[in-house]
């Protein structure tokens, strides 16, 4: 459960919860109910440790992101990673396009979805998107949430992103598909951004010509 307070009263729109664990292992993405001026979620987290819970919301200024680091008690068993029936139904590639993710320049992010082996065009809107992605650097400090700015439905999904710092970042996306969602997962090297200096451009290396 959770409430936020504001000076001016401002409404919150569109709630997501976030979550993720120390080593960026789990994922899971919820979209709270409100009841008698709070939201309630429930979670149960599939190990012992900490978790981060991002807590993202639209207000009459832009989005707001609300973070809380959460000690869960338990048995510490790690856990094994959840298929969802049906899951080796679908082939999911994704491409960058720059063929390279640089801190501060936009980079796409192209899935391209298949479903048994053709072209995937029946995706399903969550809260209006075909896709929603979240992603965190390797340090936890960094935390993005971004939707497509193009929604058709499939069988490429473009979600645009800007990073701000480089290293590692997990990156999971959610996409519905006759009813159920399906998460796609990968990690990402986000390189720091070549500089000028002297009419020479450093920080390249001759795969990058």
């Amino acid at each position: 459960r959770f409430s936020v307070l504001s000076k001016e009263g401002e409404a919150i729109i569109s709630p997501h919860v976030f979550i993720t664990d120390d080593d960026l292992h789990e994922y899971a993405h919820i979209l709270p109910e409100k009841a008698g001026g709070a939201w309630f979620f429930s979670y149960q987290a599939p190990k012992a440790g900490r978790y981060r819970f991002e807590i993202v919301f639209r207000s009459s200024k832009g989005w707001v992101d609300l973070r809380k680091d959460i000690k869960i008690s338990g048995d510490g068993k790690t856990s094994e990673p959840v298929k969802i029936p049906g899951d080796e139904d679908y082939q999911i590639k994704v491409r960058l396009i720059p063929k390279k993710a640089y801190a501060e320049h936009v980079v796409t992010l192209l899935y391209d979805i298949s479903y048994k082996g053709a072209p995937l065009d029946g995706i399903e809107k969550v809260d209006g998107f075909d896709m929603h992605v979240a992603a965190w650097d390797e340090d936890l400090k960094e935390f993005l949430y971004i939707t497509p700015k193009q929604n058709l439905g499939g069988p490429e999904v473009p979600v645009s992103i800007v990073f701000m710092r480089p290293g590692q970042h997990a990156v999971f996306a959610e996409f519905r598909h006759k009813g159920v969602v399906r998460k796609v997962e990968f990690v990402l090297n986000v390189f720091e951004e070549p500089s000028e200096n002297k009419g020479a451009i450093e920080n390249l290396k001759p795969s990058d010509y």
